[in-house]
């Protein structure tokens, strides 16, 4: 019986338990990939930083013709600058947003100019007017050709940050397979880049939730959503992971079961060896009646070696002859099924119990004459019962979901209230009880409790 209960609870029980934690891991890999995409791009803003208040930069912007600005040319924009800072793309841009500088690299290698980069394309016009009205700009481009880019922008300054802006500089780098191979690498996470093409259903799940789940050929795959520099889809992360937990158990529990049933039966036969026909009747006697008891579990308690016992009862029940060793072991297998059988029983009262007072509780919100609303950490109303609702002239269905200031727009906040509060709604007067969100507790709830004054008013 013990065998079958434990096959039975990795069958029904443990596949859903280890499907929500795999899950889980695999949606916070997604989510790292993610946070890992912004620290990058945090880190490709640092790196323009020091190239875009830069003294050197600043003077090479004010005077491109001089030279100095040639020798700024010869010394930092070499052919390999970037390929050893492993960018894609770094543009100079005058105070009027034309092109004065740049150096391309594609994935291949090669160094022509990069559609979708150009000074009047939205990308670079987006990136720019950023950067000159918050100092910095950083997100995802979406290239017409190709794979899509991280890029930063910031003004041209000095390093002491005096003087006017000479312009922005850009700074850009690919999102290939490569990159996401490193990427992979340093999370220790299987992850890749998709094109919105390639999944155009996961587009409008992703745009709901941070991630989603889909198990395909026995991997749990998980897919979120990147946007670009101005919130459009731009590509989805995919990971991925075997789902080998469930598979781990299954063989450690019949690995398991097999040690048991060969140690079992290894012990039986050194007992039926050592032992005389005196001794091994009664546990052949026993072992038969153990078998009886496993298949006849769903009976009543009886004495399985004579037919005794109650059919409606729930439990079989061993037979107990004598005072040896056997008729011990007998007696306390019969006292663990009791004690079971008892467990079950309060486990049952217990849940009566609670479902009742389930119901009173359902029973009284209904029939309370003065309404009820409760509200979420987001102030979104979760619970609302029929006197709330006429109150507010609106069906129950109408109120939940609302937030709290659509519902009660005049109410204060509970915290600049000594008391009950007295608002007019729908053209009654309404006071209102309002408990203060629990900012320490997790739930962050609140419960709004509604009396209909407008009798006693007038």
């Amino acid at each position: 019986m013990s065998i079958g209960t434990l096959v039975a609870f990795d069958r029904l029980v443990l596949p859903q338990r280890f499907d929500r934690v795999e899950r889980l891991e695999v949606e916070r890999d997604a989510l790292r990939v993610v946070n890992a995409l912004e620290v990058r791009g945090q880190l490709l803003d640092v790196l323009l930083v020091d190239w875009a208040h830069w003294d050197d930069t600043y003077q090479f912007m004010e005077a491109p013709d001089s030279a100095e600005a040639e020798e700024y040319r010869s010394s930092n924009l070499v052919d390999d600058l970037l390929e050893a800072l492993g960018l894609g793309a770094l543009i100079f841009l005058d105070t009027d947003g034309g092109l004065r500088e740049a150096l391309w690299r594609w994935p291949s290698g090669e160094a022509t100019p990069i559609q979708g980069l150009e000074p009047t394309s939205e990308a670079v016009l987006s990136l720019s007017m950023g950067a000159q009205a918050s100092g910095s700009s950083v997100g995802v481009i979406r290239m017409p050709v190709g794979h899509p880019m991280l890029a930063a922008a910031r003004p041209i300054a000095m390093s002491a940050s005096t003087g006017a802006s000479h312009g922005t500089l850009i700074m850009a780098l690919w999102l290939d397979d490569v990159f996401a191979s490193e990427l992979s690498e340093s999370l220790a996470t299987p992850l890749r880049f998709e094109t919105l093409a390639s999944e155009p259903d996961v587009v409008d799940l992703t745009s709901e939730v941070d991630a989603i789940a889909i198990v395909e050929d026995g991997e749990l795959n998980v897919q979120a959503l990147i946007r670009d520099i101005g919130g459009r889809p731009a590509f989805l992360v995919e990971t991925s992971q075997r789902r080998e937990i469930a598979d781990l158990f299954d063989q450690a529990l019949w690995l398991g079961i097999a040690a048991v049933v060969l140690t079992i039966g290894l012990a039986a036969m050194m007992i039926y060896v050592a032992t005389d026909v005196l001794l091994l009747r009664p546990m052949l006697r026993m072992r038969h009646e153990l078998a009886h008891l496993r298949t006849d579990a769903a009976g009543g308690p009886r004495d399985v070696a004579h037919g005794g016992g109650d059919p409606d009862s729930g439990t079989s029940r061993l037979s107990v002859r004598g005072r040896d060793e056997i008729a011990e072991v007998a007696h306390a297998v019969n006292a663990m099924l009791d004690r079971l059988t008892d467990s079950a029983a309060e486990q049952e009262r217990l849940m009566i119990a609670v479902g009742e007072q389930e119901e009173v509780a359902r029973t009284a919100l209904l029939e309370m004459g003065e309404g009820f609303l409760a509200f979420d950490h987001a102030g979104r109303c979760q619970v609302c019962n029929p006197a709330a609702a006429r109150m507010l002239k609106r069906s129950p269905e109408q109120v939940r979901g609302r937030h709290i200031t659509e519902l009660l727009p005049s109410a204060r906040a509970p915290q600049y209230s000594d008391g009950p509060q007295i608002i007019e709604v729908s053209g009654r007067s309404l006071a209102i009880t309002r408990s203060a969100n629990l900012q320490g507790a997790r739930s962050g709830r609140s419960v709004v409790v509604l009396r209909d004054v407008t009798d006693i008013l007038d």
